[in-house]
């Protein structure tokens, strides 16, 4: 009888060859994959990093596209009028907005000429409009003073007098502000010669299409009068000598003749 041996592998053997053999596998898989990757070879729903900011720039660029059209574009001016003005000439209007006929302008110069405009204190309002080269300024004015009177007080020339403090005279424009300023000055004149407690009204009268009279009511407040000065404290200083340097004196007998003292409180 003929034996014949078989050599057989070892379970160890055996197993070793297995896992080298799974290792390989899995290696070979995860290469693909990275091979894949680099290919560029990803689901059409994955954009790459640098096609989608190129993406939302365009559309950055699409929503600034309808900004940019609506600024107002830099024109040229074919005409220029003043619609509403009195008070100056057009010669002098166009001196204060410095625009000519030609130039280019935009909505910024135009509200800088509407402003100097503005500032000269003769209108209530001034606006602008500027289509097809035409620049239209509108105005608004201020009615003017056509005169001025105060009723319930004094001679025409303590008139003329009160008026020259009250700072308003014929011709100015019409301010409540510079009215309010005319009335407490009035005021503080009446007080001066002596008359406190006085009541001053203003009023006016419509006297044309844009003028306007001031009419200064006045109820003049009475006089105070010094019976009596009492000096305390002054021991080397005469009576005589402190009433000379004093605006208010007491009252002499028969004060309202030339040359004593009526008596009256003045400020």
């Amino acid at each position: 009888m003929l034996l014949t041996t078989l050599k057989l592998k070892s379970i160890k053997e055996i197993s070793i060859k297995k896992f080298i053999l799974s290792s390989l596998v899995f290696a070979c898989m995860n290469t693909s994959v990275e091979a894949l990757e680099n290919d560029g070879s990803k689901p059409n729903d994955l954009a790459p990093p640098k096609e989608a900011s190129q993406e939302s720039q365009k559309n950055e660029t699409q929503k600034e596209t309808p900004q940019s059209s609506q600024t107002p574009k830099e024109m040229k001016v074919k005409s220029i009028s003043y619609i509403g003005l009195s008070y100056m000439s057009d010669m002098l209007a166009n001196e204060i907005v410095k625009i000519r006929v030609g130039d280019i302008v935009d909505s910024k110069k135009i509200d800088t000429a509407v402003l100097a405009l503005f500032n000269q204190g003769y209108f209530k309002d001034v606006y602008a409009t500027f289509e097809g080269g035409i620049l239209e300024f509108h105005f608004d004015e201020k009615a003017r003073i056509a005169g001025v009177e105060i009723k319930g007080y004094g001679t025409e020339k303590e008139k003329d007098g009160l008026k020259s403090q009250m700072g308003i005279k014929k011709g100015d424009t019409f301010d409540e502000q510079k009215l309010e300023h005319a009335k407490t000055a009035l005021k503080t004149a009446l007080e001066g010669q002596g008359y406190y407690g006085s009541v001053v009204e203003v009023r006016t009268e419509k006297v044309s299409e844009g003028a306007l009279l001031i009419v200064f009511d006045v109820n003049r407040g009475d006089s105070i009068y010094i019976k009596q000065s009492i000096y305390e404290g002054s021991a080397k200083l005469k009576r005589r000598m402190i009433e000379s340097l004093s605006a208010n004196k007491q009252r002499d007998f028969m004060g309202w003749m030339w040359g004593l003292n009526d008596g009256k409180l003045r400020l």
